[in-house]
């Protein structure tokens, strides 16, 4: 129940956090979608190439296949670059606002919510946490968007190509999704053992500067006797 509550929490951030972002996360996702038809849609130029060039010796086929194969990957290659430099922005954004959202609010906080929480913990909140929620806005743009196109556009193309071939992905989409659940699965109490190690590094951490003033103001007392 935790987790289901923990998972559309940030759901929730993410959503809210990327409102203000609004037409550059339309931009980039249009982008990724359209780089990743584009991806597609080169094997079928290979395959004209070796059909109707290679075995039917048109050379000329062949040259003006492979210019369309090349404008097509460079038009690949801009489009990547300008979404990546659009999702950065994004992520870099979503992040800074979430940092000063954070900081903002614990500055509102009493003394006995700051002890209840305690500072090792909020400073983690407020630079972990917030690192891997821009981390998770940047993957999320960059990679699960080509994804889910590439993975739908790759099963109709499968099944266009060879419906019975095509059953294969009935045994090999279930193995990987077992498998990336097992990892989730796995990774998730590692991850929640990290956080908690992270706020002792930073008590630790605060615990030896407090130290060092202590001992300079020691040692500035001894210098004035």
């Amino acid at each position: 129940m935790k987790r289901k509550a923990a998972r559309h929490g940030l759901i929730r951030l993410v959503r809210s956090s990327l409102r203000p972002y609004a037409w550059q996360t339309v931009l980039v996702v249009d982008l990724l979608a359209f780089q990743a038809i584009e991806s597609l849609y080169l094997p079928n130029l290979y395959a004209d190439i070796i059909n109707n060039g290679v075995l039917l010796g048109d050379t000329t086929y062949i040259w003006r296949t492979g210019c369309l194969m090349l404008g097509i990957t460079l038009l690949i290659g801009i489009t990547a670059t300008i979404a990546t430099y659009w999702g950065t922005r994004v992520a870099v954004g979503v992040g800074a606002d979430l940092r000063a959202a954070v900081y903002r609010r614990v500055r509102a906080f009493s003394a006995q919510e700051v002890n209840r929480f305690g500072i090792p913990s909020l400073i983690t909140r407020n630079t972990n946490d917030a690192d891997q929620v821009e981390l998770l806005v940047g993957m999320a743009l960059s990679l699960l968007v080509p994804a889910i196109v590439t993975s739908i556009g790759g099963v109709i193309i499968a099944i266009r190509e060879s419906a019975s071939l095509s059953l294969l992905l009935v045994v090999v989409v279930p193995l990987i999704a077992v498998a990336i659940t097992l990892l989730v699965v796995r990774a998730v109490p590692l991850l929640r053992s990290m956080q908690v190690r992270f706020d002792h590094v930073n008590q630790v951490l605060r615990e030896q500067i407090t130290g060092a003033r202590v001992i300079r103001a020691f040692g500035r007392a001894r210098s004035r006797d």
